[in-house]
Protein backbone atom coordinates (compact mmCIF):
# COMPACT_ATOMS: atom_id res chain seq x y z
CA UNK A 1 0.00 0.00 0.00
CA UNK A 2 1.25 3.39 -1.08
CA UNK A 3 2.13 5.82 2.07
CA UNK A 4 2.57 9.46 0.87
CA UNK A 5 5.40 11.30 3.16
CA UNK A 6 5.43 14.77 3.72
CA UNK A 7 8.81 16.73 3.21
CA UNK A 8 10.23 18.91 5.87
CA UNK A 9 8.94 21.67 3.89
CA UNK A 10 4.92 20.39 3.62
CA UNK A 11 5.49 19.22 7.11
CA UNK A 12 6.51 22.96 8.45
CA UNK A 13 3.18 24.61 6.67
CA UNK A 14 1.02 21.71 7.93
CA UNK A 15 2.40 22.63 11.62
CA UNK A 16 2.41 26.76 10.99
CA UNK A 17 -1.28 26.32 9.77
CA UNK A 18 -1.70 23.65 12.58
CA UNK A 19 -0.68 26.59 15.34
CA UNK A 20 -2.51 29.28 13.71
CA UNK A 21 -6.09 27.80 14.12
CA UNK A 22 -5.41 26.89 17.45
CA UNK A 23 -4.41 30.66 17.89
CA UNK A 24 -7.43 32.20 16.86
CA UNK A 25 -9.90 30.22 18.30
CA UNK A 26 -7.77 31.42 21.56
CA UNK A 27 -8.91 35.09 20.24
CA UNK A 28 -12.13 34.36 19.76
CA UNK A 29 -12.62 32.61 22.97
CA UNK A 30 -11.28 35.94 24.62
CA UNK A 31 -13.74 37.71 23.01
CA UNK A 32 -16.07 35.25 24.09
CA UNK A 33 -15.57 36.20 27.60
CA UNK A 34 -15.50 40.04 26.96
CA UNK A 35 -18.79 39.99 26.19
CA UNK A 36 -19.98 37.45 29.27
CA UNK A 37 -21.73 38.57 32.06
CA UNK A 38 -20.18 37.45 35.04
CA UNK A 39 -16.70 37.67 37.14
CA UNK A 40 -13.70 36.57 34.94
CA UNK A 41 -12.49 33.16 36.15
CA UNK A 42 -9.07 34.87 36.28
CA UNK A 43 -8.09 37.22 37.79
CA UNK A 44 -5.63 36.88 39.80
CA UNK A 45 -1.40 37.53 39.13
CA UNK A 46 -0.21 34.68 40.82
CA UNK A 47 3.10 35.84 41.79
CA UNK A 48 5.34 33.31 43.26
CA UNK A 49 6.30 34.41 47.27
CA UNK A 50 9.77 34.32 48.93
CA UNK A 51 9.21 31.17 50.63
CA UNK A 52 12.54 31.47 53.20
CA UNK A 53 12.27 28.65 55.62
CA UNK A 54 14.76 29.58 58.20
CA UNK A 55 17.13 27.14 60.01
CA UNK A 56 16.84 25.53 63.75
CA UNK A 57 18.71 26.54 66.05
CA UNK A 58 20.92 23.20 65.76
CA UNK A 59 21.37 23.97 61.90
CA UNK A 60 22.89 27.02 63.30
CA UNK A 61 25.22 25.68 65.39
CA UNK A 62 26.49 23.35 63.35
CA UNK A 63 27.13 25.28 60.69
CA UNK A 64 28.64 27.78 62.49
CA UNK A 65 31.02 24.67 64.24
CA UNK A 66 31.89 23.20 60.51
CA UNK A 67 32.99 27.16 59.42
CA UNK A 68 35.37 26.98 62.47
CA UNK A 69 36.10 22.94 62.56
CA UNK A 70 39.50 23.58 60.38
CA UNK A 71 40.58 26.44 63.16
CA UNK A 72 39.61 24.20 66.07
CA UNK A 73 41.47 21.65 65.19
CA UNK A 74 44.75 23.51 64.34
CA UNK A 75 44.81 25.07 67.20
CA UNK A 76 44.29 22.39 69.57
CA UNK A 77 46.71 19.77 67.28
CA UNK A 78 49.13 23.00 67.62
CA UNK A 79 48.97 22.82 71.63
CA UNK A 80 49.37 19.03 71.62
CA UNK A 81 52.30 18.58 69.78
CA UNK A 82 54.24 21.93 71.04
CA UNK A 83 53.68 20.04 74.69
CA UNK A 84 54.26 16.88 73.42
CA UNK A 85 57.81 17.95 72.03
CA UNK A 86 58.37 19.13 75.96
CA UNK A 87 57.33 16.08 77.35
CA UNK A 88 59.35 14.07 74.87
CA UNK A 89 62.17 16.17 75.60
CA UNK A 90 62.07 15.63 79.44
CA UNK A 91 61.44 12.21 78.78
CA UNK A 92 64.95 11.66 76.76
CA UNK A 93 66.89 13.79 79.83
CA UNK A 94 65.51 11.53 82.35
CA UNK A 95 67.00 8.21 79.85
CA UNK A 96 70.12 10.20 79.53
CA UNK A 97 70.72 10.63 83.72
CA UNK A 98 69.84 7.44 84.30
CA UNK A 99 72.19 6.05 81.53
CA UNK A 100 75.22 8.47 82.88
CA UNK A 101 74.24 7.62 86.60
CA UNK A 102 74.53 3.84 85.87
CA UNK A 103 78.09 4.49 83.59
CA UNK A 104 79.25 6.65 86.94
CA UNK A 105 78.32 3.93 89.50
CA UNK A 106 80.25 1.51 87.25
CA UNK A 107 83.15 3.82 87.20
CA UNK A 108 83.07 4.48 90.61
CA UNK A 109 83.37 0.67 91.49
CA UNK A 110 85.78 0.05 88.84
CA UNK A 111 88.13 2.79 89.99
CA UNK A 112 87.74 1.39 93.99
CA UNK A 113 88.55 -2.20 92.34
CA UNK A 114 91.36 -0.86 91.07
CA UNK A 115 92.88 0.84 93.99
CA UNK A 116 91.97 -2.08 96.52
CA UNK A 117 93.94 -5.11 93.89
CA UNK A 118 96.85 -2.32 93.63
CA UNK A 119 97.26 -1.60 97.69
CA UNK A 120 96.71 -5.35 98.06
CA UNK A 121 99.19 -6.30 95.34
CA UNK A 122 101.30 -3.48 97.31
CA UNK A 123 100.77 -5.33 101.00
CA UNK A 124 101.68 -9.16 99.39
CA UNK A 125 105.14 -7.53 98.43
CA UNK A 126 106.01 -6.05 101.28
CA UNK A 127 104.77 -9.33 103.32
CA UNK A 128 101.85 -7.28 104.52
CA UNK A 129 98.74 -9.09 103.04
CA UNK A 130 97.36 -10.02 106.47
CA UNK A 131 98.35 -6.84 108.20
CA UNK A 132 95.70 -4.89 110.22
CA UNK A 133 96.91 -1.63 108.24
CA UNK A 134 95.98 -3.15 104.75
CA UNK A 135 92.55 -4.41 105.86
CA UNK A 136 91.71 -1.11 107.79
CA UNK A 137 92.85 0.35 104.32
CA UNK A 138 90.94 -1.51 102.38
CA UNK A 139 88.09 -1.35 104.90
CA UNK A 140 88.14 2.60 104.04
CA UNK A 141 88.40 2.15 100.63
CA UNK A 142 85.03 -0.26 100.52
CA UNK A 143 83.43 2.91 103.25
CA UNK A 144 84.59 5.79 100.58
CA UNK A 145 82.99 3.93 97.42
CA UNK A 146 79.65 3.61 99.43
CA UNK A 147 80.24 7.06 100.44
CA UNK A 148 80.31 8.27 97.14
CA UNK A 149 77.58 5.81 95.51
CA UNK A 150 75.46 7.29 98.02
CA UNK A 151 76.05 10.74 96.57
CA UNK A 152 75.78 10.00 93.15
CA UNK A 153 72.14 7.98 93.89
CA UNK A 154 71.30 10.64 96.14
CA UNK A 155 72.20 13.76 93.20
CA UNK A 156 70.43 11.36 90.76
CA UNK A 157 67.15 11.21 92.54
CA UNK A 158 67.38 15.09 93.42
CA UNK A 159 67.49 15.67 89.53
CA UNK A 160 65.02 12.88 88.20
CA UNK A 161 62.94 14.11 91.14
CA UNK A 162 63.12 17.77 89.29
CA UNK A 163 62.39 16.56 85.92
CA UNK A 164 59.82 14.60 87.45
CA UNK A 165 58.28 17.95 88.91
CA UNK A 166 59.24 19.59 85.05
CA UNK A 167 56.73 16.84 83.71
CA UNK A 168 54.16 17.36 85.81
CA UNK A 169 54.12 21.06 85.27
CA UNK A 170 54.31 20.87 81.58
CA UNK A 171 50.87 18.70 81.77
CA UNK A 172 49.18 21.36 83.74
CA UNK A 173 50.31 24.48 81.41
CA UNK A 174 48.84 22.09 78.55
CA UNK A 175 45.80 21.58 80.63
CA UNK A 176 45.69 25.26 80.95
CA UNK A 177 46.40 26.09 77.35
CA UNK A 178 43.89 24.33 76.21
CA UNK A 179 41.28 25.53 78.82
CA UNK A 180 42.28 28.99 77.74
CA UNK A 181 41.35 27.96 74.36
CA UNK A 182 38.63 26.38 75.03
CA UNK A 183 37.11 29.53 75.87
CA UNK A 184 38.65 31.38 73.06
CA UNK A 185 36.81 29.43 70.88
CA UNK A 186 33.32 29.33 72.52
CA UNK A 187 33.42 33.33 72.33
CA UNK A 188 34.56 33.02 68.29
CA UNK A 189 31.85 30.22 68.03
CA UNK A 190 29.03 32.39 69.65
CA UNK A 191 30.63 35.55 67.29
CA UNK A 192 29.78 33.13 64.66
CA UNK A 193 26.46 32.04 65.49
CA UNK A 194 25.19 35.26 65.86
CA UNK A 195 26.89 36.47 62.38
CA UNK A 196 24.82 33.88 61.03
CA UNK A 197 21.68 34.34 62.57
CA UNK A 198 22.03 37.81 62.00
CA UNK A 199 21.90 36.98 58.16
CA UNK A 200 18.87 34.82 58.72
CA UNK A 201 17.26 37.92 60.28
CA UNK A 202 17.82 40.26 56.65
CA UNK A 203 16.91 37.28 54.87
CA UNK A 204 13.68 37.09 56.48
CA UNK A 205 13.15 40.85 56.34
CA UNK A 206 13.97 40.58 52.74
CA UNK A 207 11.28 37.78 51.98
CA UNK A 208 8.91 39.73 54.28
CA UNK A 209 8.85 42.50 52.53
CA UNK A 210 8.88 41.35 49.18
CA UNK A 211 5.59 39.06 50.29
CA UNK A 212 4.19 42.46 51.30
CA UNK A 213 4.71 43.77 47.95
CA UNK A 214 3.70 41.23 46.24
CA UNK A 215 0.68 41.15 48.08
CA UNK A 216 -0.15 44.83 47.33
CA UNK A 217 0.38 44.38 43.71
CA UNK A 218 -2.01 41.26 43.67
CA UNK A 219 -4.45 43.48 46.16
CA UNK A 220 -4.26 46.42 43.18
CA UNK A 221 -4.22 43.86 40.48
CA UNK A 222 -7.35 42.27 41.64
CA UNK A 223 -9.19 45.85 42.71
CA UNK A 224 -8.56 47.13 39.00
CA UNK A 225 -9.61 43.43 37.74
CA UNK A 226 -12.77 44.13 39.23
CA UNK A 227 -13.71 47.64 38.54
CA UNK A 228 -12.99 46.45 35.16
CA UNK A 229 -15.05 43.34 35.84
CA UNK A 230 -17.98 46.31 36.82
CA UNK A 231 -17.26 48.35 33.94
CA UNK A 232 -17.56 45.87 31.27
CA UNK A 233 -20.84 44.23 32.47
CA UNK A 234 -22.05 47.96 32.67
CA UNK A 235 -21.21 48.77 29.74
CA UNK A 236 -22.50 45.32 28.24
CA UNK A 237 -26.06 45.72 30.24
CA UNK A 238 -26.33 49.36 28.32
CA UNK A 239 -25.28 47.62 25.33
CA UNK A 240 -28.51 45.08 26.02
CA UNK A 241 -30.56 47.55 27.41
CA UNK A 242 -30.41 49.71 24.06
CA UNK A 243 -29.90 47.32 21.23
CA UNK A 244 -31.73 43.89 23.24
CA UNK A 245 -29.08 40.70 23.98
CA UNK A 246 -28.89 39.98 19.64
CA UNK A 247 -26.77 42.99 19.83
CA UNK A 248 -24.21 41.01 22.10
CA UNK A 249 -24.07 38.52 19.70
CA UNK A 250 -23.48 41.22 16.51
CA UNK A 251 -20.61 42.82 17.92
CA UNK A 252 -18.85 39.44 19.18
CA UNK A 253 -19.20 38.20 15.47
CA UNK A 254 -17.54 41.55 14.08
CA UNK A 255 -14.68 41.44 16.95
CA UNK A 256 -14.24 37.86 15.68
CA UNK A 257 -14.61 38.89 11.74
CA UNK A 258 -12.23 41.31 12.09
CA UNK A 259 -9.74 38.74 13.79
CA UNK A 260 -10.57 36.13 11.57
CA UNK A 261 -9.71 38.59 8.17
CA UNK A 262 -6.37 39.08 9.72
CA UNK A 263 -5.64 35.78 10.35
CA UNK A 264 -6.38 34.78 6.50
CA UNK A 265 -4.37 38.01 5.09
CA UNK A 266 -1.02 35.98 4.75
CA UNK A 267 -2.23 32.99 3.92
CA UNK A 268 -2.34 31.47 0.33
CA UNK A 269 -5.68 31.88 -0.45
CA UNK A 270 -6.56 27.94 -1.39
CA UNK A 271 -5.37 27.03 2.04
CA UNK A 272 -6.92 29.62 3.38
CA UNK A 273 -10.46 28.75 1.75
CA UNK A 274 -9.92 25.09 2.70
CA UNK A 275 -9.39 26.22 6.07
CA UNK A 276 -12.14 28.39 6.65
CA UNK A 277 -14.92 25.84 5.17
CA UNK A 278 -13.68 22.77 6.64
CA UNK A 279 -12.77 24.48 10.50
CA UNK A 280 -16.92 24.71 11.40
CA UNK A 281 -15.20 26.72 13.94
CA UNK A 282 -15.57 29.82 11.79
CA UNK A 283 -19.19 29.25 11.35
CA UNK A 284 -20.45 29.45 14.70
CA UNK A 285 -17.94 32.36 15.67
CA UNK A 286 -18.50 34.40 12.72
CA UNK A 287 -22.27 33.60 12.31
CA UNK A 288 -23.65 33.37 9.07
CA UNK A 289 -23.41 36.83 7.35
CA UNK A 290 -19.64 37.17 8.31
CA UNK A 291 -18.56 33.84 7.32
CA UNK A 292 -19.87 34.33 3.70
CA UNK A 293 -18.83 38.10 3.74
CA UNK A 294 -15.29 36.50 4.42
CA UNK A 295 -15.62 33.69 1.92
CA UNK A 296 -16.51 35.92 -0.67
CA UNK A 297 -13.50 37.69 -0.02
CA UNK A 298 -11.46 34.65 0.23
CA UNK A 299 -12.66 34.13 -3.21
CA UNK A 300 -12.20 37.28 -5.24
Amino acid sequence: MYQYIFDEKETKKITDSTNKAKNILEQFAEVDSKYTFGEKMDIGLDLKRNEYTAPTKEQVEQKAKNSLESYKNQNINSINENFQKKSEQIDEDIKNLKSTASATKDEIKGTYAQVKENASNDAIKRGLARSSIVVNTLSDFDNKMINDLEVLASKTNQELASLDTQKNTLELQKANALNDFNIEYAVKLQSEIDSINSDIAKAQDAALKYNNEIAELEAKWAKEQNQENYDRQADLLELVNKYGSYALDYAKQNEKYVIAKKHFADMDKQVAISELKNNSAYLTNLGTVNYNKLLEELSA
